[in-house]
């Protein structure tokens, strides 16, 4: 006997896998042995779990879905991947623990209907996301160990550097940054390890040229990259490290900020991303949290140059990057072709949520999210004083399409620095004085 195990917010289920010649079928359909509704990440005829009846082992094989399986860390896409206690499956949007017991002390559902909503986007939590990476319930099932996780360390062994905590996980499990300690040279760094043990080497080849190319980077208002490394399990970079908040934590602790302030940061930001540009370098991924205030106030940008690196190496269905479904711009929901102004309708939610507090966007799922980035207009609160100006400016900044946005960064600076026109307003004639005006050309006529 089996089980496939899931949590949901008020306690444990298990759904019993009854494993015979034919396999248990997992879709969209009816006519699979576990029925997963109204998730549209998930295909028809999804995957199925098969047990080899010579030796016993169990396997998971993908039918070719659109958006693959996950065991564990590991996308399937047609393939099958023998299976065993404690493997996390990731289905679409649910996520199960499978378990070859007999009997497991958890409520059975005995229906083989499981309705499963889209997920609530997280918007409060770190967005280096892709739309492989959905949970569908607060509760997270027991995981196992990550494969970063050494043998007698909980930390990756980085020559060098000494890793003193955990700081920050990607949502998709791929990456974790570290504050570490430089040995050589005294001094505090941030370390991020990125999951490289499925990669191939050319792929970890191209992450070092990607860093290479970031590291030219140098900006006052970007983050800059030190070192990088390879090895068998992970990839590797170290960046500068200062005492700072993210503007995420910022916007949760104040709720807003002023409109004044929020110029001044967007124009900072602004001029970044042109000289990022200028050196062949788009971000693709701009966020609440990879936009870090230094304690004198001074915005940084963040992982730079690695979002097109991060698509090739995780990605799946996909050609360009797919970032944080709360500022991508509506060309890359779509997975189009993509150019600079991407970068510029990000930095506009950015803007806007700056100044309201809250997501130009709002929906109950990602999905229902990004129709609203794809048809709905901006809308600003009544209750917020924003001059017109800045609305404009947000407005255009977060046009639908790359044609309706400032054709280049130095005009949206611009408009961000110049004080608005005041408008002359032209004087009336009074009564008498018309009155006496035609008086006189009445005479002059008369006279001819």
């Amino acid at each position: 006997m089996a089980f496939l195990v899931y949590d949901t917010e008020e306690k444990t289920i298990a759904i019993p896998i009854k494993i015979t010649d034919q396999a248990f079928m997992i879709g969209r359909s009816m006519d699979n042995s576990l029925c997963l509704r109204e998730d549209s990440m998930i295909s028809r005829h999804h995957c199925a779990i098969y047990q080899d009846h010579d030796n016993g082992h169990f396997f998971l094989k993908d039918l070719n879905s659109s958006n693959g399986t996950v065991v564990n860390e590991l996308v399937l896409h047609g393939e099958a991947h023998a299976i065993s206690d404690m493997d996390q499956l990731t289905v679409g949007n649910m996520n199960f623990v499978f378990i070859s017991l007999s009997e497991v002390p958890y409520e059975k559902n005995q229906s083989h209907i499981i309705q499963v909503n889209s997920p609530v986007p997280d918007i409060s939590s770190p967005e280096n996301s892709m739309m492989l990476d959905t949970v569908h319930f607060d509760a997270e099932p027991p995981q196992k160990t990550s494969i970063l996780q050494m043998e007698n360390s909980n930390f990756p062994d980085i020559d060098g550097y000494e890793i003193i905590n955990e700081i920050g996980k990607s949502k998709c499990n791929y990456s974790t940054t570290y504050l570490a300690y430089n040995t050589s040279i005294k001094h505090s760094v941030v370390v991020k390890v990125f999951n490289a043990s499925k990669l191939p080497p050319s792929v970890k080849d191209k992450f070092l040229n990607y860093v290479r190319i970031a590291a030219k980077l140098q900006h006052p208002n970007i983050i800059s990259y030190i070192n990088a490394g390879v090895s068998d399990n992970f990839c590797y970079l170290t960046m500068q490290y200062a005492e700072h908040y993210s503007l995420k934590n910022t916007l949760a602790t104040e709720g807003r900020i002023s409109e004044n302030k929020a110029i001044k940061n967007i124009i900072k930001l602004a001029e970044a991303i042109q000289f990022a540009n200028q050196k062949h370098s788009l971000h693709y991924n701009i966020s609440l949290n990879n936009i870090l205030l230094l304690k004198n106030g001074e915005p940084m940008l963040t992982d730079f140059g690695l979002a097109e690196w991060i698509a090739e190496a995780y990605q799946v269905n996909r050609k360009y990057f797919f970032g944080s479904t709360t500022n991508m711009s509506p060309e890359q929901m779509l997975d189009q072709p993509l150019n600079w102004t991407c970068d510029q309708y990000a930095l506009g939610t950015i803007f806007y949520e700056m100044i309201v507090g809250k997501p130009c966007f709002d929906a109950p799922s990602i999905y229902a999210l990004i129709e609203k980035h794809l048809r709905e207009k901006v809308r600003f609160p009544s209750d917020i004083s924003i001059s017109t100006k800045t609305k404009d400016i947000i407005i255009q900044m977060m046009g639908k399409t790359p044609q309706d946005r400032f054709d280049s960064w130095h005009k949206l600076i611009t408009a961000l620095t110049l004080e608005p026109k005041k408008i002359k307003k032209k004087t009336a004639l009074k009564p008498l004085g018309l009155k006496k005006d035609l008086k006189q050309k009445r005479k002059k006529s008369l006279r001819k």
